[in-house]
């Protein structure tokens, strides 16, 4: 899993910076590569993602590193200290599925966390029944609270676009709002968008 892991850190990082460098997206983009519960309580991840940016001249900035409450219980104190670490470098950290681990509040305002992602269940409740909106104005208002981003996860609807909208939630993620894409098809997206933009600024 450690290859998988890097392997796959290194080709997010360097197919980002190649469509960065031919202007298909704004240099201010980001883009999240998940972090295994191994890789996390590693201690020499830290040093592995800084000599990854270091040697592909990546900006931390653009990479959001993203790890689960399941993570968190091989060893809470480690997995905190390596965060630290890492966010010195100065990318962000993305607690993912959050709501449906074991992680208490007590840890949470330990982590050294940016954004909270919203479990797709918790979205797809927002659509099932108007009462259900407890659970994820809960974990939006936590976020405010502690200065964090939420991310909602799995929106397939309009109506959940609106619902979140109304809840405060402003990022998310899901068929709704685009498919999943291999590197190729994203390119191709991305140049179809850039293509567009161009036959529709003025002359």
């Amino acid at each position: 899993i450690d290859v998988v892991d890097r392997f796959v850190l290194v080709e997010a990082c360097t197919h980002l910076h190649h469509w960065q460098k031919r202007g298909l997206v704004e240099r201010d983009v980001s883009i999240s590569v998940n972090l295994s519960a191994h890789e996390l309580a590693d201690t020499t991840t830290e040093t592995n993602v800084a000599e990854m940016l270091a040697a592909s001249k990546f900006d931390p900035g653009n990479l959001v590193l993203e790890i689960t409450e399941s993570a968190m219980m091989r060893d809470t104190q480690l997995v905190i200290r390596n965060l630290h670490a890492l966010k010195a470098l100065g990318l962000r950290v993305a607690l993912d599925d959050f709501g449906t681990g074991y992680s208490s509040l007590a840890y949470l305002e330990q982590l050294p966390i940016d954004i909270l992602k919203i479990d797709r269940s918790f979205v797809t409740a927002l659509s099932d029944d108007e009462d259900q909106v407890g659970l994820a104005q809960a974990i939006i208002k936590i976020a405010e609270t502690l200065g964090h981003t939420t991310i909602a996860e799995g929106v397939e609807t309009a109506d959940q676009v609106t619902r979140l909208r109304q809840l405060g939630c402003r990022l998310g993620q899901g068929y709704h709002l685009g498919a999943p894409l291999d590197a190729r098809g994203t390119e191709d997206m991305l140049r179809a968008r850039a293509e567009n933009s161009r036959i529709g600024a003025p002359s």
